[in-house]
């Protein structure tokens, strides 16, 4: 059981139902949303709930800014492309809706993510030439380095 806040509640859940329905089906899991008191009950083999509990957190890191994926725990679930930071708007597609439509096409659940890790050094900002001041942080949710599109499957 995993207890959620009501707004992570409403993005696991996703528009009727889809985005839990999603989670399930490439995880391999059975996922139950007690709204009322805001708990997920996930249901299956080991492998299935760590991997649904792994969705779940992915989804609900998605609302409050990037989704963050560590190198050192990766299972080997997820196929991920780098996709340059001016491309990640077209990939997306108007508010969403291509990679939505990829999702319901292929039975995929799609998301960007930054890797931290042993892979980390091949993500280099878009500019590194030198300048007399120190590189500048870029905004919160703007992201200047290549970003990984990863896509679970059912497997």
């Amino acid at each position: 059981m995993l207890k959620i806040t009501n707004e992570d509640a409403a993005f696991v859940l996703g528009k009727n139902g889809k985005t839990k329905e999603k989670i399930a089906r490439v995880s391999g899991a059975d996922l139950d949303l007690y709204e009322q008191s805001l708990t997920l009950e996930i249901r299956g083999s080991d492998a299935a709930r760590g991997r649904a509990k792994k969705y779940v957190e992915c989804v609900m890191a998605q609302r409050v800014g990037p989704v963050t994926i560590d190198d050192a725990t990766d299972d080997d679930d997820l196929t991920c492309i780098q996709v340059p930071s001016e491309a990640v708007g077209f990939v997306t597609g108007s508010q969403g809706n291509f990679l939505r439509q990829v999702e319901e096409e292929w039975g995929t659940l799609m998301f960007f993510a930054d890797f931290r890790g042993r892979n980390k050094g091949d993500q280099v900002p878009a500019s590194s030439a030198s300048t007399s001041q120190p590189p500048r942080p870029p905004p919160p949710l703007l992201h200047t380095l290549p970003r990984r599109l990863c896509a679970a499957v059912a497997g």
